[in-house]
């Protein structure tokens, strides 16, 4: 059974090819986490240079898109299980958070675009598992962590 999975911005930010690794399942990029992986780009250090990785993932993705004539916003093929990557600008609902909630802040939209589409949250961020949780929200950790190794870092 095909599953859809939203990631959160920290998922790209520690693991900039984590969209490969979803076998045959649909993968959700939310609009904002492209807004935060481009407000982190530019920062120095390890997070600015995983950022740009991880939006050196999604343009690959892109540029296969354009290749392939497909259309990102549907979902293009990403990986040999057949899985799918998709970008969602859509699907921000105030209705689906709870009351006190703010569309303001970029944890609820992500959570919005998640409940609406009736997903899994995949993130880090243990705050954001909670509130997944408290709106009864499937969220997980990412199962695929890998250690990453520079070449030539010893």
């Amino acid at each position: 059974m095909v599953k859809t999975f939203v990631l959160d911005t920290n998922i790209l930010m520690n693991y900039p090819d984590a969209i490969m690794h979803f076998d045959d399942n649909i993968v959700v990029i939310p609009g904002t986490v492209l807004e935060e992986l481009d407000s982190c780009k530019l920062r120095p250090g390890e997070s600015g240079m995983q950022a740009r990785r991880a939006i050196a993932t999604l343009d690959e993705s892109r540029k296969k898109a354009v290749k392939s004539h497909s259309d990102i916003c549907t979902g293009i093929h990403i990986n040999k299980a057949g899985g799918k990557l998709r970008i969602e600008l859509d699907n921000l609902d105030q209705s689906v958070l709870p009351q006190g909630w703010s569309l303001e802040k970029g944890d609820n939209r992500i959570l919005s675009v998640t409940k609406k589409l009736g997903a899994i949250l995949v993130s880090e961020d243990g705050l954001m598992l909670f509130k997944a949780y408290s709106m009864g929200i499937p969220a997980q950790r990412y199962k695929n962590a890998q250690v990453y190794v520079e070449d030539g870092y010893t």
